[in-house]
């Protein structure tokens, strides 16, 4: 599988990043959109709650629009400053400050808490990621109309 990774790209620097993580054969497990709004279900409370623990656990982190859809969440992030390499102590352990490690901290904590009611969750093994503020402003828009 080819990587969808930016060649010479260091995802631990200082910028904005739009990604979308996707659950395991888009079922629609996070809710429902009725008339217009999403309705979380218990997965998607605990997906949307989780996300917006994120700069606690992750310091170097800002978040900007986000949304829970009812099979993947769209978000933008910020690092706000580059980070050494190395690994640092974070309530998930060990990891590395760039946005792969957020986003496997996220997963991770997003599965074994709904796995606790739903031992059958399971999250699309890669995620999608953009760069830069054009992009940021284009997904910005996007998640805003989506709301």
């Amino acid at each position: 599988m080819k990587s969808m990774r930016k060649t010479n790209w260091d995802y631990g620097q200082t910028g904005n990043y739009f990604i979308t993580i996707v659950v395991k054969n888009r079922e629609m497990i996070f809710g429902k959109v009725q008339n217009g709004q999403m309705n979380l279900s218990k997965e998607g409370i605990v997906a949307n709650e989780i996300w917006k623990k994120t700069p606690e656990i992750c310091s170097n982190v800002q978040l900007g629009e986000f949304i829970i859809m009812p099979d993947h969440m769209h978000a933008i992030v910020k690092f706000t400053r580059i980070n050494p390499r190395g690994e640092k102590t974070q309530i998930y352990g060990k990891v590395s400050q760039c946005l792969s490690s957020l986003v496997r901290g996220y997963k991770s904590a997003v599965t074994s808490n709904i796995r606790k009611f739903n031992p059958h969750f399971h999250w699309q093994s890669r995620f999608h990621r953009a760069l830069g503020l054009r992009i940021q402003w284009r997904y910005k828009c996007e998640i805003r109309d989506r709301l």
